[in-house]
């Protein structure tokens, strides 16, 4: 019988290692930082990797979904007749 992932407490482990390296984030950073900066190739590469993909994700992110032109227009309430006349400068 075969164990999956969620048994023998890997995701226990799993949530601990995330929220380990969520509270530590600026100091791993840091001694990523001070490595890179004394040649280590590896840790260098994995600060561009992990700079790249954040710059990446907040695009993605500030861009949000795209609307089209119609789905705005559909969007907007609908004219009236008093809408036209002020839209004509027609003053009642």
């Amino acid at each position: 019988m075969g164990m999956s992932g969620g048994t023998c407490g890997m995701d226990a482990l799993r949530a601990e290692a995330a929220r380990v390296l969520l509270e530590n984030a600026p100091q791993f950073a840091e001694v990523l930082g001070k490595k890179a900066i004394e040649g280590d190739k590896i840790c260098l590469k994995f600060l561009c990797e992990l700079a790249r993909e954040h710059m990446e994700l907040s695009k993605a992110e500030s861009k949000g979904p795209k609307r089209s032109l119609a789905t705005e227009w559909m969007n907007e309430p609908e004219w009236t007749e008093e809408d036209e006349r002020a839209a004509r400068g027609e003053v009642q």
